[in-house]
């Protein structure tokens, strides 16, 4: 198991799974069906697979991309965008798994991006919590909306990690995010 899309030689395959909130199933899948026509046509066409599951509220989609420099240009597209600013606003968790031996190495990366992202540089961040078990980490985060989340991925500190991580000595698989909306 490769501990990054960086790593793989071939094909990447993403998955996701949200739940809409009470009564925004319908809205929610117009979003989903926009990003993947999009995601199909000609102006994505490092992506090769994009298919949405539904079963009530909850949703499952299925993404397969050429390379991460495809997954990137997808997550940059407007149509994309306008759906993470749609349910951007709220609380996400991300759990991560140590390598041995690298524990206190990513407990370093994850709390220098704790000290900048509960700092006035970083206003948008509402809460940044890190948490340890062992070699487990699981971050509790909260942002004003889906631009604070952009502008957290691209702090130093948070491109430091992923530069870390792409090394594919620092984690065990990828990390392990779910987007909560509070209620």
């Amino acid at each position: 198991m490769a501990s990054t899309a960086d790593n793989f030689t071939g094909r990447i395959i993403l998955t996701a799974s949200l739940t809409a909130k009470e009564g925004q199933g319908d809205r929610t899948e117009t979003h989903l069906k926009a990003i993947q026509e999009y995601a199909l046509s000609d102006k994505e066409p490092g992506c090769f697979t994009y298919r949405v599951c539904r079963s009530d509220n909850e949703f499952f989609v299925f993404e397969e991309y050429e390379n991460q420099a495809a997954i990137k240009a997808h997550l940059d597209g407007d149509v994309f965008k306008a759906f993470s600013a749609e349910v951007a606003k709220g609380t996400l968790t991300v759990g991560v798994t140590a390598q041995e031996g690298q524990a206190e190495k990513s407990e370093s990366l994850l709390k220098a991006i704790q000290a900048y992202s509960t700092s006035d540089k970083e206003p948008g961040c509402l809460t940044y919590r890190v948490c340890r078990s062992g070699n487990e980490f699981l971050v509790f985060e909260e942002y004003a909306d889906s631009a604070a989340i952009q502008a957290h991925f691209e702090t130093e500190g948070f491109q430091n990690l992923v530069k870390e991580v792409g090394k594919g000595t620092l984690v065990v698989g990828g990390p392990r995010i779910t987007y909560y909306q509070e209620i």
